[in-house]
């Protein structure tokens, strides 16, 4: 399975993230919306969330971000996203 991988760091903008996080979703709709490009059900790709950092992410705005893997815990990626985040 092919991972997009995202590293979220201290004070990350919700808005970059959520780029990366639309764009994973918005391909399934182009996919079924469009039979000439194959059958996007059979394309495995996950995206995983993971701090750069180890431990817990606040973003920019001061919420809380629950990330799903760990930098350690990633292997074989084939897109690494680092979205834009604020410099204390």
């Amino acid at each position: 399975m092919a991972t997009i991988a995202v590293f979220v760091s201290p004070r990350t903008f919700a808005v970059s993230l959520g780029a990366m996080t639309d764009a994973h979703a918005r391909l399934g709709e182009v996919f079924e919306s469009n039979a000439a490009l194959g059958d996007y059900a059979r394309v495995e790709t996950r995206l995983a969330i993971a701090p750069v950092i180890p431990g817990p992410v606040e973003l920019a705005g001061g919420l809380p971000l629950a990330c799903d893997a760990t930098q350690a815990g990633l292997t074989a990626q084939r897109l690494v996203y680092l979205p834009a985040f604020q410099i204390a």
